[in-house]
């Protein structure tokens, strides 16, 4: 369903979508398997997303 609905969709936001995919997978893992990430896992994990987003921003930026 995701390779279906990327066709209508730009580049930018079909990026951003895969940067938010791991924070799912983190929060299911959370829910159903009662998995815990230390503060090292997250703030990892927050500094890879922050960095995905801001380079997809700019380069929305530079394209309008």
């Amino acid at each position: 369903m995701q390779n279906w609905a990327q066709r209508f969709t730009t580049p930018n936001r079909t990026a951003l979508i895969f940067s938010i995919e791991p924070f799912f997978a983190a929060i299911f893992a959370y829910l159903l398997l009662d998995q815990t990430l230390g503060t090292r896992e997250w703030f990892g994990g927050i500094l890879v997303i922050t960095g995905i987003i801001t380079s997809e921003y700019r380069r929305a930026g530079n394209n309008a």
